[in-house]
Protein backbone atom coordinates (compact mmCIF):
# COMPACT_ATOMS: atom_id res chain seq x y z
CA UNK A 1 0.00 0.00 0.00
CA UNK A 2 3.14 2.56 0.54
CA UNK A 3 4.37 1.92 -2.72
CA UNK A 4 1.16 2.76 -4.37
CA UNK A 5 0.86 5.91 -2.32
CA UNK A 6 4.28 6.72 -3.36
CA UNK A 7 3.68 5.86 -7.09
CA UNK A 8 0.58 8.25 -6.99
CA UNK A 9 2.85 10.89 -5.88
CA UNK A 10 5.27 10.73 -8.32
CA UNK A 11 2.52 10.14 -11.11
CA UNK A 12 0.81 13.68 -9.94
CA UNK A 13 3.67 15.84 -8.87
CA UNK A 14 5.87 15.42 -12.07
CA UNK A 15 3.38 16.73 -14.68
CA UNK A 16 2.52 19.55 -12.17
CA UNK A 17 6.20 20.21 -11.39
CA UNK A 18 7.52 20.17 -15.51
CA UNK A 19 3.63 22.21 -16.11
CA UNK A 20 4.60 25.21 -13.87
CA UNK A 21 8.91 24.79 -15.18
CA UNK A 22 8.37 24.27 -18.98
CA UNK A 23 4.67 25.02 -19.84
CA UNK A 24 2.92 22.72 -21.61
CA UNK A 25 6.16 20.83 -22.94
CA UNK A 26 6.58 20.44 -19.48
CA UNK A 27 3.46 18.71 -19.01
CA UNK A 28 3.47 16.29 -22.33
CA UNK A 29 7.03 15.25 -21.08
CA UNK A 30 5.66 15.15 -17.12
CA UNK A 31 2.69 12.75 -18.37
CA UNK A 32 5.30 10.55 -20.25
CA UNK A 33 7.45 10.16 -17.20
CA UNK A 34 4.69 9.22 -15.24
CA UNK A 35 3.27 6.48 -17.85
CA UNK A 36 6.75 4.73 -17.83
CA UNK A 37 6.54 4.81 -14.39
CA UNK A 38 3.36 3.65 -13.76
CA UNK A 39 4.59 0.49 -16.49
CA UNK A 40 7.57 -0.08 -15.08
CA UNK A 41 5.50 -0.51 -11.42
CA UNK A 42 3.28 -2.55 -12.38
CA UNK A 43 5.71 -4.98 -14.83
CA UNK A 44 7.94 -5.01 -11.35
CA UNK A 45 5.23 -6.64 -9.63
CA UNK A 46 3.99 -8.98 -11.45
CA UNK A 47 4.91 -12.23 -9.61
CA UNK A 48 6.41 -15.30 -11.93
CA UNK A 49 4.97 -18.72 -11.04
CA UNK A 50 7.14 -19.56 -7.50
CA UNK A 51 9.38 -22.55 -8.13
CA UNK A 52 8.82 -25.67 -6.00
CA UNK A 53 11.15 -27.58 -3.63
CA UNK A 54 11.26 -31.32 -3.00
CA UNK A 55 8.89 -32.84 -0.84
CA UNK A 56 10.33 -33.56 2.89
CA UNK A 57 12.45 -36.96 2.61
CA UNK A 58 10.98 -40.06 4.16
CA UNK A 59 13.36 -42.75 5.20
CA UNK A 60 15.49 -44.76 2.60
CA UNK A 61 13.14 -44.94 -0.38
CA UNK A 62 14.29 -46.00 -3.54
CA UNK A 63 11.32 -44.78 -5.52
CA UNK A 64 12.01 -40.99 -4.35
CA UNK A 65 15.00 -41.05 -7.21
CA UNK A 66 12.19 -41.62 -10.17
CA UNK A 67 10.77 -38.05 -9.31
CA UNK A 68 11.19 -34.45 -9.23
CA UNK A 69 8.21 -32.81 -7.27
CA UNK A 70 5.83 -30.16 -6.15
CA UNK A 71 4.18 -28.92 -2.99
CA UNK A 72 1.35 -26.16 -4.17
CA UNK A 73 -2.45 -26.45 -4.20
CA UNK A 74 -4.66 -26.26 -7.03
CA UNK A 75 -6.04 -22.67 -7.69
CA UNK A 76 -6.83 -23.04 -11.85
CA UNK A 77 -4.56 -24.39 -14.75
CA UNK A 78 -1.97 -25.60 -12.39
CA UNK A 79 1.45 -23.86 -13.50
CA UNK A 80 4.54 -25.80 -11.25
CA UNK A 81 8.20 -25.01 -13.33
CA UNK A 82 9.97 -27.16 -11.14
CA UNK A 83 13.57 -26.91 -10.71
CA UNK A 84 15.68 -28.74 -12.87
CA UNK A 85 16.65 -31.95 -10.87
CA UNK A 86 20.71 -31.76 -9.70
CA UNK A 87 22.26 -34.05 -11.68
CA UNK A 88 20.68 -33.74 -14.24
CA UNK A 89 22.21 -31.23 -17.06
CA UNK A 90 21.09 -32.03 -20.14
CA UNK A 91 17.65 -31.28 -21.10
CA UNK A 92 16.63 -33.51 -23.96
CA UNK A 93 12.85 -31.96 -24.50
CA UNK A 94 10.49 -28.97 -23.22
CA UNK A 95 6.76 -29.14 -22.59
CA UNK A 96 6.07 -32.80 -23.56
CA UNK A 97 2.72 -34.09 -22.85
CA UNK A 98 1.46 -37.24 -21.51
CA UNK A 99 0.54 -40.15 -24.26
CA UNK A 100 -3.06 -42.26 -23.17
CA UNK A 101 -3.84 -39.65 -20.23
CA UNK A 102 -7.20 -39.25 -21.75
CA UNK A 103 -7.39 -42.60 -19.89
CA UNK A 104 -6.46 -41.75 -16.82
CA UNK A 105 -8.81 -38.80 -15.65
CA UNK A 106 -9.34 -39.80 -12.37
CA UNK A 107 -5.97 -40.31 -11.59
CA UNK A 108 -5.13 -36.95 -12.87
CA UNK A 109 -7.42 -35.51 -10.54
CA UNK A 110 -6.82 -37.04 -7.62
CA UNK A 111 -2.86 -36.07 -8.46
CA UNK A 112 -4.51 -32.42 -8.88
CA UNK A 113 -6.37 -32.60 -5.28
CA UNK A 114 -3.17 -33.94 -3.61
CA UNK A 115 -0.13 -32.39 -2.78
CA UNK A 116 3.09 -33.36 -2.89
CA UNK A 117 2.32 -33.89 -7.02
CA UNK A 118 5.13 -35.18 -8.68
CA UNK A 119 6.18 -37.02 -11.82
CA UNK A 120 8.57 -40.19 -12.53
CA UNK A 121 9.88 -41.60 -15.81
CA UNK A 122 11.06 -44.86 -16.40
CA UNK A 123 12.03 -46.93 -19.52
CA UNK A 124 9.79 -49.68 -20.18
CA UNK A 125 12.18 -51.93 -22.70
CA UNK A 126 10.62 -55.04 -22.52
CA UNK A 127 7.19 -52.87 -23.82
CA UNK A 128 5.32 -55.24 -26.49
CA UNK A 129 4.97 -52.76 -29.57
CA UNK A 130 7.92 -50.50 -28.76
CA UNK A 131 11.05 -50.76 -26.81
CA UNK A 132 12.24 -47.47 -26.28
CA UNK A 133 8.75 -46.63 -24.61
CA UNK A 134 8.83 -44.75 -21.16
CA UNK A 135 6.29 -44.82 -18.70
CA UNK A 136 5.04 -41.28 -17.04
CA UNK A 137 4.01 -42.22 -13.24
CA UNK A 138 2.23 -39.94 -10.95
CA UNK A 139 2.85 -39.56 -7.48
CA UNK A 140 1.09 -37.66 -4.85
CA UNK A 141 -0.15 -37.66 -1.08
CA UNK A 142 -3.97 -37.37 -1.08
CA UNK A 143 -5.48 -35.71 2.04
CA UNK A 144 -5.07 -38.27 4.40
CA UNK A 145 -1.60 -38.28 3.77
CA UNK A 146 -1.84 -41.44 2.03
CA UNK A 147 0.77 -41.67 -0.60
CA UNK A 148 -0.24 -42.89 -4.39
CA UNK A 149 1.84 -43.59 -7.21
CA UNK A 150 0.28 -44.89 -10.58
CA UNK A 151 1.18 -44.70 -14.18
CA UNK A 152 -0.65 -41.82 -15.82
CA UNK A 153 0.93 -42.71 -19.31
CA UNK A 154 3.57 -42.54 -21.77
CA UNK A 155 6.17 -40.20 -23.18
CA UNK A 156 4.54 -39.99 -26.67
CA UNK A 157 6.62 -42.50 -28.71
CA UNK A 158 8.14 -39.95 -31.43
CA UNK A 159 10.13 -38.55 -28.08
CA UNK A 160 11.00 -41.86 -26.56
CA UNK A 161 12.60 -42.72 -29.75
CA UNK A 162 14.85 -39.80 -30.39
CA UNK A 163 15.89 -40.33 -26.87
CA UNK A 164 16.42 -44.03 -26.92
CA UNK A 165 18.84 -43.42 -30.18
CA UNK A 166 20.77 -40.34 -28.36
CA UNK A 167 20.81 -41.24 -24.94
CA UNK A 168 19.66 -44.96 -24.57
CA UNK A 169 21.35 -45.68 -21.10
CA UNK A 170 21.09 -42.30 -19.46
CA UNK A 171 18.71 -41.76 -16.52
CA UNK A 172 15.62 -39.61 -17.02
CA UNK A 173 14.09 -37.00 -14.83
CA UNK A 174 10.59 -35.47 -15.66
CA UNK A 175 10.13 -32.21 -14.37
CA UNK A 176 6.49 -31.13 -13.83
CA UNK A 177 5.43 -27.97 -15.87
CA UNK A 178 1.51 -27.66 -16.04
CA UNK A 179 -1.21 -29.92 -14.95
CA UNK A 180 -4.71 -28.81 -16.37
CA UNK A 181 -7.61 -29.86 -14.44
CA UNK A 182 -9.76 -32.25 -16.63
CA UNK A 183 -13.13 -30.07 -17.75
CA UNK A 184 -16.66 -32.03 -18.51
CA UNK A 185 -16.26 -31.31 -22.47
CA UNK A 186 -12.60 -31.71 -22.33
CA UNK A 187 -9.67 -33.76 -20.94
CA UNK A 188 -7.03 -32.88 -18.22
CA UNK A 189 -3.53 -33.22 -19.15
CA UNK A 190 0.37 -32.28 -18.05
CA UNK A 191 3.14 -30.96 -19.14
CA UNK A 192 6.84 -31.58 -18.32
CA UNK A 193 9.95 -31.29 -19.25
CA UNK A 194 12.74 -33.83 -19.83
CA UNK A 195 16.43 -34.20 -18.25
CA UNK A 196 18.82 -36.59 -18.65
CA UNK A 197 21.66 -37.23 -16.65
CA UNK A 198 25.22 -37.05 -17.93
Amino acid sequence: MQRVGCLLTIVFTIPIVLTFIMGIPGLIIGVLIAIVGITAFFMSDKKKPKEVTTTPKRESDDSDALFTSSKKAYSGPLTINARPPKRFTIKLVESVPVAGISHKQDALQEMIDGSGRQIGLVRQPDHPKDSSAIKVLGRWIDGGGQEHVEQLGYVPAKVSRAIADKYPDNELKGCLKVIYQPQPEQNGGIRFDIYAAP
